[in-house]
C-alpha cells in the first residue's frame, strides 16, 4: 500500500489511545480525591480518640469498635453493586 493510503487505518489507534490516556488521567484523578478524603477523616478521627482516651476510654474498647467498623466495612463492599 502506498503511504498516503495507510494514513486513515492508523488514525482510529492514535484516537484509542487518547481515549486510554485520557480515562487514566480521569481515574487517577478521582483515586487522588479518594485517599485525600480519607488521609483527611483519619486525621479528624485523631482527635477524636484523643478525647476519648483522656476521659477514660479504655483501650480495649477503642479495638473494638475498629474491629466493628472494619466489619461492618468489609460487609458492606462485599456485598455493594
Amino acid at each position: 500500500m502506498d503511504p498516503d493510503e495507510q494514513e486513515p487505518f492508523l488514525c482510529p489507534q492514535t484516537g484509542k489511545d487518547r481515549h486510554v490516556i485520557i480515562l487514566a488521567l480521569i481515574i487517577l484523578v478521582g483515586e487522588l480525591n479518594i485517599i485525600s478524603s480519607l488521609i483527611m477523616t483519619v486525621m479528624e478521627k485523631q482527635k477524636d480518640h484523643a478525647i476519648l482516651k483522656s476521659i477514660g476510654q479504655r483501650s480495649e474498647r477503642h479495638e473494638d469498635i475498629m474491629v466493628e467498623g472494619i466489619t461492618i466495612g468489609a460487609f458492606g463492599a462485599s456485598s455493594g453493586p
